[in-house]
Formats: structure tokens, C-alpha cells, sequence
């Protein structure tokens, strides 16, 4: 059955009937009065003031944030990986890590490709005044599910639309079939 899935904000034709049918499922859920509950995760120490609290804005498990130092001389840089967030911190001709959390978590914000997955903030009373600790936190907690396709796309149940093709044909995946039958 031809047709395109939405998938976080791009098209591409679903490869896989268990990305529709989650979808579907979600949406479901989500009719029936559902209540998102999306992952978390720490990184740093509150008492230290470099406790950063990530939350993934894609319902679902498995989100990574990597806290990085690659060596001296660098620039505070992020990346992202389907579902992997890389922060290379900045760094002095020594190698020390001169960025602060608050810096991690304004570049966090204004990087389109980290803002679109996740958000960070201080964690309870940190002020985010001293550097990050180097490490990584999986995102955990949420109700839903997701999946992560064998091209790397992350989708999440019921965050994504489905429009039929020929454009215009005005069919609901969910209705089909191929969507698993839900409405």
C-alpha cells in the first residue's frame, strides 16, 4: 500500500508495518484521553551546580546525551544521531572544560537539531555556574513507545501523521489494514 509516514518532521515511506501501527496505537491512546509521560535523565551533581535535567521531546525510551571532552582547544559543539546527543564541551590548550552547564544548556536550545529532541535545564537547586561532568544518561521513564528504524530515523508512537498517496486520496493509515485497524 503506497503512502508517506510523517516521522519528526520529515517524510519518508514507511519501511517497516510496526512504524504504522504504532503510530496508530499512539494516537489511540492519546484519543482515549492518554497522558504522555516523556523520558528523563540527570547528568552532573545539584551540590556541585552542574546538575543538567534532560527530558526527551519525543515520547519514549532510549535517548542518549553524551557529555564530552575531546581533547584542548575545542569549542562547545553539539550533534545529533538518531537518537544519540552529543555535547563536546569546550576546552583551554589544556584540555580542561571551560563551558558551563548553563552554557551546555543555552546551546542545547539554540542548536535546531538538539532542541527538536530533547531540552535541558538546571536540576532542583543547581545554578549551572560550574563545568559538566563528562558522561553519558539514557533517557528513561516514558509510557510510550518508539522505535528506531534500520535507517536510523527515531519515530514515536503517535507522533507522526500519515497522508496517503496519490496526495489528496484522504485515507487514514489507521483505518487500513497495513495500520493495524485502529481508529
Amino acid at each position: 500500500m503506497p503512502g508517506k509516514l510523517k516521522v519528526t518532521g520529515s517524510i519518508r515511506t514507511p519501511r517497516d508495518p510496526i512504524e504504522v501501527k504504532a503510530y496508530c496505537e499512539g494516537r489511540a491512546y492519546a484519543k482515549g484521553g492518554g497522558s504522555i509521560v516523556y523520558a528523563t535523565g540527570v547528568t552532573g551533581v545539584i551540590a556541585n551546580n552542574n546538575a543538567i535535567k534532560w527530558t526527551s521531546k519525543i515520547p519514549g525510551n532510549g535517548f542518549e546525551v553524551n557529555l564530552v571532552n575531546a581533547g584542548a582547544s575545542q569549542t562547545l559543539s553539539i550533534s545529533v544521531n538518531g537518537p544519540k546527543v552529543f555535547v563536546n564541551l569546550a576546552t583551554n590548550s589544556s584540555g580542561v572544560i571551560t563551558s558551563t552547564a548553563a552554557e551546555v544548556i543555552t546551546a542545547i536550545g539554540a542548536t535546531t537539531a538538539s532542541s527538536a529532541v530533547v531540552s535541558a535545564a538546571n536540576e532542583g537547586a543547581s545554578t549551572g555556574a560550574a563545568a559538566p561532568v563528562v558522561q553519558g544518561v539514557t533517557l528513561t521513564g516514558s509510557n510510550f513507545n518508539q522505535i528506531v528504524s534500520e535507517v536510523g530515523v527515531v519515530f514515536a508512537a503517535g507522533v507522526a501523521s500519515w497522508t496517503a498517496d496519490p496526495t489528496g486520496v484522504g485515507q487514514d493509515a489507521c483505518a487500513l489494514p497495513y495500520g493495524g485497524g485502529h481508529v
